[in-house]
């Protein structure tokens, strides 16, 4: 949480990125994260912020350390390979593309 804008003075950047918060999946986490303290702390600064949301969603910033980013899209990128892979063992090269121009030819020529 970065109130004040200066964050980035204090952050050391040799190993980890700065970054705002733009996915809906951050940022719905960091909402049920910031409820879950306010039901069990009864904390003011969590009311405040939840409070005034669409202004201090703004104010947040993601560190996001390289490596670990490094890690997230190579399982991306495997699990591209895998599902890509799986379509081609479940339909074979050629078979949908020979089907259907056989079903657009008519029944003299097939």
């Amino acid at each position: 949480y970065d109130p004040d804008g200066d964050f980035h003075i204090r952050f050391n950047d040799g190993l980890a990125d700065l970054e705002n918060l733009a996915a809906p999946d951050d940022i719905a986490e960091l909402r049920a994260l910031l409820q879950e303290h306010l039901e069990r702390t009864g904390s003011g600064p969590a009311q405040r912020i939840l409070d005034d949301w669409q202004h201090s969603i703004g104010q947040f910033r993601k560190v996001m350390p390289r490596d670990y980013r490094r890690v997230l899209q190579e399982r991306a990128r495997r699990q591209a390979e895998s599902d890509a892979n799986t379509v081609a063992a479940v339909m074979p090269a050629g078979v949908a593309i020979t089907t259907m121009a056989a079903e657009r030819q008519p029944a003299a020529v097939r």
